[in-house]
Parts: structure tokens; C-alpha cells; sequence
């Protein structure tokens, strides 16, 4: 069975993942309003990982039957990432110009070039889902990791690449069962190596590249989809060669190991955080955003395997993780709605609590985030109101899919 989410497609409801994208997506959120709850004491900050957990995810599901009809995987890719994102992309860049009309200064008309140039040269052209520039990128990764994954089919040895189970005793003709067996995962081993290591090498120069000045531009794109793409082939790295090794760690000799392994990371690096949209603010090097993107996957998803024994807790973060293609599309329009009901409490004077509200921040900033009698906590009410606003429009979405779907039907 398929989850409802765009993002990630999970196959027989994968617990512990759904749990991981949940967290992710609640990392997101919480990112974007400054809110440290779950950095762990600045262990784990946000933007050093967060993002790439989807990747991760993704790649841990991709299966190899894909490469054997390009034109079908790509085909269901778009239906199921860029047909959403375009159609709420094209509902964005229509309030977007009529809120330009009302004074608001903040993101672009609507046009031919904001909807399909930008969506993948910059993701931020409406602003209030500045989040889902994630999604093209996304599919562009998926697309370059099968197209090079098809290649090296054609130019690799069949008897190596073939997309086939352990050879049978018939294929065999020394007929040694363990020791063709053993070759063969041997081989199937050096390939996701082979594969993981390229692509590695691959981000890692672009990250190098970047930190000298020459990812720039409309030279963003291709940087951000090299920076991004050794963490997908991570996730198939994983699946394939070393999950059946760290399942037999225990989930607390991996934490411990993890959280020493961090400690000392923050304590040798000036700053973790780095932003993959714009393959930027690489402080400590090519190699560190790697590796806290490793240790961030790592700790949250045995934290997602420990939150699985917990029914309600584990309910609610995979229920959200179901969801994160609404909630990465939606939240900013939810602290776009809260700004809006100050600005008229403002306005109306209905209290002493609004009269710090800054106007000219909400017209031309989504970023903006009041503080109610200068205390944080007001951040919680954006939280809430940017998850509340996405599973209702997620609702919305799903009302409108089951009436088409219907239609279709009849």
C-alpha cells in the first residue's frame, strides 16, 4: 500500500520511516520559525541535515524494476511530485498578484517564467511555499539517479547489473551454491559502492566549488542537485548493503556512539548549518555537511524506530509524515494567516499586546514572526496554525481527488 504522501512513496507502511518524515517535516517547520525545540541542546541543528532526511527516505524506498521503463517511472514521478506542485504553484502566483494589487511586496506575479522557469532555477518565486522548491528538486534527483543508473546497465556486464535475484543452482556451473552466491552480492556490493562513492565525490567537489564562488546563478540548479544526490543514494546504499548491519546494533550503543560523534563535530566546526536550496554557507568544508547529514539521518531514525513501540506518540508524527508534501507546500501560508489576524488586532487597537506589530515586515517579509509581549512562545501559535492550515488544505485536496476520481469513473 502507498502512503498518501507526494513526497515519499511507502511501501507496506514502512513505520519507523513514516515516523522519520514526520520528524523531518516537523524540523522543517520548526526551522523556519527559529524554533530550537528539537535541536537537542544545538547538537543537531536544523539546517544540517533536515532537509536531506527526504532524500534519504526516497532513496531507501527506489527499487531497481524502474530502470527497465524509464519513460513509466518518470511518467509516475511527475504525476505524483510536479502535477500537485504546479496546481498549487499556479493557486500561489494567483493570490500572490492579487496581494501585490493590496499592497503586499513579497514574491512574483504570476507568468510563464515564475511558474515554470524559477519553479527550478529558485523554488521561492510565490514565497508563502517557499518550502516546496524541495519538490522539483526532488524529482530532478530521482530522474538523474535512474537515467545514470540505465547507463550503467547498457555499458556495465549484464551478468553483474541485471536486475535479478541470486542466480539459481542451474545458472551455476561449478553448481557451489555459498561460494557463487557470495561473488555474486559481492558484485551487486562494488556496484552501490562504485555508485555511492561517485556521487559522493560528485557533491563534494560541487560543495568545494561553491564554497569558492562558482555555484552562482542559474548554476544553482545543477549544484543543488549534485550536493543532494549522493543522500539518495545513501538511502539505497542503506537498504541494500548496510541495514542488515545496523539492525543488530542496538538502538542505544547507536545513539550513544552518534551523540559522541556529534559532540565532538560542534565542538570542532564554526557552525553546522548550511542551506542546501542555495548550496551555500559551507563553513567548515566539503566533507562536514556530509557527515552531520549521516549522524542527523542516523539519530532520528532510531529515535523513529524507538517512537514505532509508542501507539498515540508514533500515530500522530506518521500521520504527519503521511502529509508532508502539504505540510512542506502549506505551512508558510498558515504563519502568513497568523500575521494577518495581528495585523488586524493591530489595527482595530483591540489590544496593548499588538501595538509593536511591525507592518512593514508582514507587507513585504513571510519570515516575519511576532512575538506576543516579546515572548517567545508565540511561536508555538505559528506552528500550530502552519500544521492546522496544511492537513486542512491536504482535506481539501483529497475531497477534490476523490470527485475526479469519480468522474472518471462514471
Amino acid at each position: 500500500m502507498e502512503a498518501n504522501s507526494h513526497i515519499i512513496e511507502y511501501q507496506n507502511k514502512n513505520k519507523p520511516f513514516q515516523i522519520l518524515t514526520g520528524i523531518a517535516i516537523l524540523l522543517v517547520v520548526c526551522g523556519h520559525l527559529d524554533l530550537r525545540v528539537l535541536t537537542i541542546g544545538d547538537l543537531f541543528p536544523y539546517y544540517s541535515f533536515h532537509v536531506m532526511i527526504f532524500l534519504f527516505v526516497s532513496g531507501y524506498f527506489y527499487k531497481e524494476k524502474n530502470e527497465t521503463n524509464l519513460l513509466q517511472y518518470i511518467s509516475r514521478k511527475a504525476k505524483h511530485l510536479l502535477l500537485p506542485y504546479f496546481l498549487w504553484n499556479i493557486f500561489y502566483g494567483i493570490l500572490v498578484t492579487i496581494l501585490h494589487k493590496m499592497g503586499f511586496g513579497f514574491g512574483s506575479d504570476l507568468s510563464f517564467k515564475s511558474l515554470l522557469i524559477d519553479t527550478f532555477a529558485d523554488g521561492h518565486q510565490y514565497m508563502l511555499n517557499f518550502a516546496s522548491w524541495f519538490v522539483p528538486a526532488l524529482f530532478l534527483v530521482q530522474v538523474v539517479n535512474v537515467l545514470g543508473r540505465k547507463v550503467l546497465r547498457v555499458l556495465a556486464d549484464n551478468k553483474v547489473f541485471r536486475n535479478r535475484t541470486a542466480p539459481s543452482a542451474s545458472e551455476r556451473p561449478d553448481n557451489k551454491r555459498p561460494d557463487n552466491k557470495r561473488t555474486y552480492y559481492k558484485r551487486i556490493d562494488c556496484k552501490e559502492a562504485g555508485i555511492l562513492l561517485i556521487t559522493l565525490l560528485l557533491g563534494i567537489t560541487t560543495v568545494y566549488l561553491a564554497i569558492e564562488g562558482h555555484v552562482w546563478g542559474y548554476w544553482k540548479l545543477p549544484g543543488r542537485i549534485l550536493f543532494m544526490l549522493p543522500v539518495y543514494e545513501m538511502g539505497i546504499f542503506y537498504k541494500k548493503i548496510l541495514e542488515k548491519y545496523a539492525n543488530k546494533i542496538p538502538d542505544g550503543v547507536m545513539l550513544l556512539a552518534v551523540l559522541i560523534i556529534q559532540f565532538i563535530v560542534v565542538r570542532t566546526c564554526n557552525g553546522l548549518a548550511f542551506s542546501a536550496v542555495w548550496c551555500s554557507s559551507f563553513a567548515n568544508g566539503p566533507i562536514i555537511p556530509y557527515v552531520t547529514t549521516i549522524t542527523g539521518i542516523i539519530f532520528w531514525y532510531r529515535i523513529s524506530k524507538m517512537l514505532a513501540k509508542i501507539p498515540k506518540v508514533s500515530h500522530i508524527v506518521a500521520y504527519i509524515g503521511d502529509r508532508s508534501f502539504s505540510v512542506m507546500m502549506h505551512h508558510v501560508l498558515g504563519f502568513f494567516i497568523v500575521n494577518t489576524i495581528f495585523y488586524f488586532a493591530y489595527t482595530s487597537q483591540l489590544a496593548s499586546a499588538f501595538a509593536n506589530f511591525d507592518v512593514h515586515s508582514y507587507l513585504y517579509s513571510v519570515d516575519y514572526v511576532y512575538w506576543i509581549h516579546d515572548n517567545p512562545f508565540t511561536k508555538w501559535i505559528y506552528l500550530a496554525a502552519g500544521l492546522t492550515i496544511s492537513l486542512l488544505l491536504y482535506k481539501a485536496e483529497a475531497a477534490v481527488r476523490n470527485i475526479v476520481k469519480k468522474r472518471q469513473h462514471e
